[in-house]
């Protein structure tokens, strides 16, 4: 990026303008309204079952409403726009990879490439649905006839010649409206030129009719606002995803994308970087530093150092951030729950006594985890594949799945802390550009694109608080999201509970400067590899990273002065585990190489929770073995 003149700017061929006096930049958020007019029949396949009989149900949204996927409409124009720049030589230039992402045969480098077009789904308008069916079947090309058990069963909500209406929205950020109406143009001749949206379209299934195409183009103000030094150290945020959104678990399929429920710190900070990227009217490409355009600079130059925590799923009348369920807790014979983390070692429980049985045996969580402020929101599957442009059919080998988060009653709780950057007049300007960008929501969250409101408070309460203060001169520490803390290294399959506990006391060791020992644990681990390994750590042998799980404990004394344990608890509190000196020297401190940076939220832990002593067996119920 380069300062052509006083007020003028460049970045990729890019040139914009900013009065640099004001701190305002001429930016539209452009929204499409997108009127696509289908004949009858017309269908969209569902991923869940549809009523008895029925081998082929049209799709449903949450609210029982018929639509046509987002990711259909865009692949449509995507297929629609490559035979266009065909047919006319490269003429006609939509920017394809800007505007809808590289196709997957150009990705090679696993770095995420987001396009500047994020899509809606398509509803239908709810006019003149017809509660029909029809019938296919497959002819038997040796005997003429139709072969045996080959009849398909459709639903067909829209009769045949019947014209039906779909309503979608088409957004992106532009400098100014000659970019805005020729982006418009080409979306309008993309679509035009699509012939059928839906499945069997081969047949005549999904006949386009007509496009009618409406901009709304309202100007960004990207001012932030004047603040004085003296700011606060924690931003309290409620994030409302206003679609349905993926960010992926680690996969056991490979076909299979799972979301999870919890929006990570990193997730976070990359839709924040994506909306600001877009802001600024950069690439998806540009790094974030203080080479920002004003008003930026601030917040680029300590973008890196501001810790976003993760945000966690609550009801909205529930109005409190859940909390991780301990793996100290266990069962008894008849079910009830209890919290051994100050039981000096192991016990019978009960009457008559028995072992307890803890988290990995349950069957059942909902009133453990109700208990702690988790809801489990609802999900929907949906199916996809790659169509081949030759046969126009599904390709070979290109079938996969998202399941996807349905947030409709659901408000995400994070926290961000600015304590690291340093105080007065840097972390006035940092906090107000960050309010400002908050004020724009979050833009291309997780693998579906999906936008959220962001909403800043003066606090949010935890379900249960921590308390610093040690208990019977211990502290209780519970991981609230994943850490790095055990070197995988020394560790192998012959590895015990000696070698693990060795491991761990050596880190807390290490983590509180000799402050703190490990009397005892309750931890569970799991190996993050694959994609994550190849991407951060490209050009290094394979080595998965080993977490330590949300919700392991781990009891702590103070090797010496409770005093001076006290302040590490404290900061661990607030500002998370930092990384391990192991961790540092084999992955860095840098988000492009560490997927689990303490920034990220990783390491973050709640301190002598309630339950540990609310919820301790009580004398006469248990016995030491």
């Amino acid at each position: 990026m380069t300062m052509l003149d006083g007020n003028t700017f460049s970045n990729s061929g890019t040139t914009w303008v900013y009065d640099l006096k004001e701190g305002k930049k001429n930016m539209l958020e452009v929204t499409l309204t997108v009127h696509l007019e289908l004949c009858g029949p017309i269908l969209s396949h569902a991923t869940a079952i549809g009523a008895f009989g029925i081998d082929a149900p049209m799709a449903r949204d949450s609210q029982d409403r018929y639509y046509l996927p987002y990711s259909l409409v865009r692949g449509r124009l995507r297929q629609s726009w490559e035979e266009l720049v065909e047919a006319t030589g490269g003429t006609f230039d939509p920017h394809i990879a800007d505007m809808l992402g590289p196709s997957p045969v150009q990705t090679r480098d696993r770095q995420p490439q987001r396009g500047r077009l994020r899509f809606s789904d398509f509803q239908h308008d709810g006019k003149g649905v017809q509660a029909n069916v029809m019938h296919r079947i497959h002819i038997d090309p040796k005997r003429g006839a139709v072969a045996k058990g080959a009849m398909q069963v459709m639903e067909s909500p829209f009769a045949p010649g019947q014209t039906a209406n779909f309503i979608g929205t088409i957004s992106y950020i532009t400098q100014n409206n000659a970019e805005a109406d020729a982006i418009l143009s080409n979306i309008e001749k993309g679509l035009r030129w699509t012939t059928n949206f839906g499945g069997d379209r081969t047949v005549g299934f999904g006949r386009l009719v007509d496009v009618e195409v409406k901009k709304d183009a309202p100007s960004i103000q990207v001012n932030p606002a004047t603040t004085t030094a003296g700011t606060a150290d924690t931003l309290y945020l409620s994030i409302q995803p206003l679609a349905l959104f993926c960010v992926s678990k680690r996969r056991v399929n490979p076909n299979l994308f799972e979301s999870d429920i919890i929006l990570s710190g990193g997730v976070l900070r990359g839709a924040l970087a994506t909306t600001l990227q877009s802001l600024c009217g950069l690439s998806r490409t540009t790094v974030i530093d203080s080479k920002l355009p004003p008003p930026w600079q601030e917040l680029g130059q300590y973008f890196n150092q501001i810790r976003f925590a993760h945000a966690f799923p609550a009801k909205e009348s529930a109005g409190r951030r859940p909390v991780v369920v301990p793996l100290s807790l266990v069962k008894d014979a008849e079910g009830k729950w209890h919290d051994v983390a100050l039981c000096k070692g192991p016990l019978l429980i009960g009457d008559p006594l028995r072992a307890p049985s803890f988290a990995v045996d349950w069957k059942r969580f909902d009133e453990v985890s109700c208990h702690f402020g988790w809801k489990e929101p609802e999900r929907e599957l949906r199916v996809r594949t790659a169509i081949s442009r030759i046969y126009r059919r599904a390709d070979d080998e290109k079938l996969f799945a998202y399941e996807m988060v349905v947030p409709t009653g659901y408000l995400w709780y994070g926290t961000v802390d600015l304590s690291l950057i340093p105080a007065g007049a840097p972390r006035a300007a940092v906090e107000a550009q960050l309010r400002a960008l908050l004020s724009h929501g979050l833009r291309s969250m997780g693998k579906t694109k999906a936008s959220a409101k962001v909403a800043i408070s003066s606090q949010i309460a935890p379900a249960h608080p921590s308390n610093p203060k040690p208990i019977d001169n211990e502290w209780i520490v519970t991981l609230q999201t994943p850490a790095l803390l055990c070197d995988p290294q020394p560790l192998n399959e012959t590895s015990g509970q000696q070698e693990l506990f060795a491991a761990y006391d050596a880190v807390w060791r290490e983590l509180s400067s000799g402050a703190l020992k490990l009397v005892r644990f309750f931890a569970s681990q799991s190996l993050a590899g694959d994609y994550l390994v190849l991407r951060f750590q490209p050009n290094q042998p394979y080595n998965p990273f080993l977490l330590t799980d949300p919700g392991s404990v781990f009891a702590l004394q103070a090797t010496g002065d409770v005093s001076v344990a006290q302040p590490v608890v404290q900061q661990w509190l607030q500002k998370g585990l930092s990384l391990p000196d192991w961790a540092k020297q084999r992955y860095g401190e840098h988000w492009s190489t560490c997927p689990f940076l303490p920034a990220d939220g990783f390491g973050e832990v709640a301190v002598n929770l309630p339950c540990h002593q609310q919820n301790q067996p009580p004398q006469g119920v248990y016995r030491a073995v």
